[in-house]
């Protein structure tokens, strides 16, 4: 009975096919899964390897065509386990990637990784990544990154627009002094500072009330032959009135007005205006923005469309409602309205 059991079974049994690895398929289609690809023969698997153009282009279309930086991650972690060297083309890749998921944490990390595995990219490179990392808004993670490419390569030097940046992003944090110390360290390596770097330091120390050291910064300026600029001067003015310090600051807009007459850049001249006007509307001075949009002391230096047009937008956005206010409290006073509190 149990032959004849068998015998049935045999007849039903379906003959065995073994399943078929999808390696089998994707060795004739190596877009697909190139990764996998490797685990064929110790041949094929070397002429992968070898074949870097291929490799490269393949992480680089990852990270930018399908936005697909993980499995950039993933296929470039395979290739490491099976003796493939990352190069700064893949770091490049990876690192931009991240940076374009918004994912800076991990790109701040993963650099790292790179250089401890002593990957380590052309001096271009370095500012280029240096750049891009700042735009996380994490100073001290990207200073971080900048001491270990020191570490690695002792001749990288960060470009002078990355150390603005740099500088630009310790003030935004009220953390002028530190961005003090990254002027001196520039200058250390060779770079001069720029009227950038001074005028950024300048906002910085008067954002926190540092005035004296705000000062200080003028008077070092001339060392380095950095001539400050009508911005440099409207950013201490705000600081300055920050501090209610009236007559000083009416001081310094004399001197800005006649420092506008020289420069040669009149975007510079329509930046300190605009930022003037917005420091004396906010502090409650009303009159001398009436004062100015009546004399127009900054003569044709400042376009007289755009002078206006940022005028009446501030009296408007920080201090229309204030000013009208004011006049009404003062005439049910008796006082006259409007009256100069300079």
């Amino acid at each position: 009975m149990f032959l004849t059991n068998l015998s049935k079974l045999k007849k039903l049994s379906v003959p065995f096919k073994p399943k078929l690895s999808p390696l089998s398929f994707l060795s004739t289609h190596p877009e697909n899964q190139p990764h996998q690809e490797l685990a064929l023969n110790h041949q094929q698997q070397s002429i992968c390897i070898t074949n870097r153009s291929y490799w490269t282009k393949k992480i680089h279309d990852l990270c930018t065509k399908h936005r697909n930086v993980d499995e950039a991650l993933r296929l470039l972690d395979h290739l490491r386990l099976r003796g493939y060297l990352p190069d700064s083309l893949n770091l490049s890749s990876i690192i931009h990637g991240l940076c374009d998921a918004n994912r800076f944490n991990e790109a701040h990390q993963r650099l790292i990784i790179f250089l401890t595995s002593l990957c380590v990219p052309d001096e271009r490179t370095c500012n280029v990544l240096v750049a891009r990392l700042l735009h996380s808004k994490d100073p001290f993670r990207t200073l971080n990154v900048i001491h270990r490419l020191i570490e690695f390569k002792p001749e990288f030097v960060p470009s002078l627009i990355n150390y603005n940046r740099l500088i630009d992003q310790f003030c935004s944090v009220s953390l002028p002094n530190v961005a003090h110390r990254m002027l001196y360290d520039m200058i250390n390596r060779g770079h001069c500072p720029s009227i950038v770097s001074y005028t950024t330091l300048v906002n910085g120390y008067c954002k926190i009330g540092e005035i004296s050291d705000a000062y200080k910064l003028f008077d070092e300026m001339p060392e380095w032959g950095v001539v400050p600029n009508s911005l440099s001067y409207s950013l201490l003015i705000r600081g300055v009135l920050r501090k209610r310090d009236i007559e000083r600051g009416t001081e310094l807009m004399h001197v800005l007005f006649q420092r506008m007459r020289y420069e040669e850049d009149q975007s510079v001249n329509s930046a300190a205006f605009a930022n003037l006007v917005d420091c004396l509307c906010r502090e409650g001075l009303f009159n001398e923005v009436f004062m100015i949009a009546e004399e127009m002391p900054q003569g044709n230096r400042v376009n007289v469309d755009f002078a206006y047009g940022h005028l009446i937008d501030s009296l408007y956005t920080e201090g229309m409602k204030k000013v009208l206010v004011k006049d009404y409290v003062s005439k049910k006073n008796g006082f006259p309205a409007l009256s100069r509190p300079m």
